[in-house]
């Protein structure tokens, strides 16, 4: 809340789950996404809030997997980097840049974005990876034999980000 002195900011302090914890200070400098900063009980100017109302954030999801062998490099040889695919639910595939030719490797899967990204993320995880390991066998047909399992993250569900990143527009700004 902005004061007449500074600013103070109430918090629950989850060491002791004691709530209503409060601190005053001269300014605050704050780094909630805006996403997530609108949720919150503030007394900001109807302005500032409005403007922070009219950022969208964009929606993207990334998934990683664990291989039993990192033919990526053995059969394919592609050490680091990314392949860019004309696949939209796919999107990014991105191969790790360290422990070349170890045993077991890990990479990322699929990287995907706006309504790719709402649609993936509305399935559960298992079927999440089945659709990603589908698409990706048509870059590398050997994924799915050495595959172990995954895991996947969308950043517009996430309650402390509610977006990967504010998305800008013509209208939005």
């Amino acid at each position: 809340e902005n004061t007449e002195t500074g600013v103070a900011v109430t918090y629950t302090n989850t060491e002791t789950g004691e709530e209503d914890q409060q601190l005053t200070a001269d300014y605050c400098v704050c780094n909630i996404p805006l996403s997530v900063l609108i949720k919150l009980n503030t007394n900001f100017s109807q302005q500032f809030t409005e403007a922070m109302r009219g950022v969208p954030y964009a929606m993207a999801l990334r998934m990683g997997a664990q291989f039993n062998q990192r033919f990526w490099e053995t059969e394919d040889w592609i050490y680091g980097g990314q392949s860019f695919s004309n696949i939209r639910e796919l999107g990014i595939l991105g191969y790790p840049n360290n422990d070349y030719l170890a045993d077991k490797g890990a990479m990322l899967i699929m990287y995907n974005f706006g309504t790719n990204a709402a649609r993936i993320s509305s399935l559960p995880y298992e079927e999440r990876a089945e659709v990603a390991l589908g698409h990706m066998e048509k870059i590398h047909p050997q994924a799915r034999e050495h595959f172990h399992s995954a895991f996947s993250v969308a950043w517009h569900l996430e309650p402390h980000a509610l977006g990967a990143w504010p998305s800008y527009t013509e209208l939005t700004r």
